[in-house]
């Protein structure tokens, strides 16, 4: 059973993320900024190359397995999932899973929309193109939040289950769920690749954090434990 988590207990865990956020948006700006500029045409060229070659496979069940996989992970699925997985951990008294879900996908959506307002990158203009939205297209979103939320249910899960096999597909249905997902926005016309890697790695680079806070709580609350506070 889980221990309660203690004012003390509340405060760290929202300076730490605090924290960890501010530092993930210096980290990711910093790193991008290294790099060419996205849209440079050499990186444009690759990108639109690998779309073309991508459409040129599609097939009706195809899309229909892109389409499912882009509403699973779209906010118009997570919005209302999301909240009320964390009111049914709640329920069950697993508090702390509770918040770390929702702080690791607020935290991520943050993420997400200060890099799209930022970066201002136009969505692919494809003819071809399954879906049209009106967002910015850097970093992709469903990526952001596929990595995040896949990945901090997997953390989540880890404890609560005993035999490696189950661990095993745990992990194998997250990835597949997370490379399904950022290939359905390519393969939609949605996003160009490089949007889908970005967002993979601000998922990443927000999850980490988010994980390394939990476990430093958790190792808080065992000191206090065995020195009797």
């Amino acid at each position: 059973m889980p221990h309660p988590l203690q004012p003390s207990d509340r405060r760290f865990l929202a300076l730490a993320l605090l924290i960890g956020l501010v530092v993930s948006t210096l980290f990711l700006l910093a790193i991008i900024h290294l790099h060419e500029d996205i849209s440079h045409p050499r990186i444009e060229s690759l990108d639109r190359s690998i779309l073309q070659s991508i459409h040129a496979h599609d097939t009706p069940f195809l899309t229909a397995l892109a389409r499912t996989l882009s509403f699973i992970g779209s906010p118009i699925t997570l919005l209302p999932a999301v909240p009320l997985a964390a009111a049914l951990l709640w329920s069950r008294r697993l508090r702390r899973d509770a918040l770390l879900l929702l702080i690791s996908m607020g935290g991520s959506s943050t993420l997400d929309t200060a890099l799209k307002l930022h970066y201002r990158r136009i969505r692919p203009d494809l003819p071809w193109a399954f879906v049209h939205e009106r967002s910015f297209s850097f970093p992709s979103g469903h990526s952001v939040l596929a990595v995040t939320l896949y990945g901090i249910l997997t953390y989540l899960l880890m404890s609560h289950l005993a035999h490696t096999w189950q661990r095993a597909i745990i992990i194998l249905a997250s990835l597949t769920l997370i490379v399904g997902i950022g290939l359905s926005r390519i393969y939609l016309g949605a996003h160009f690749p490089s949007d889908v890697l970005a967002g993979y790695l601000v998922g990443l680079t927000w999850l980490l954090p988010v994980i390394a806070t939990d476990q430093a709580l958790k190792r808080r609350q065992s000191g206090l434990a065995t020195n009797g506070l």
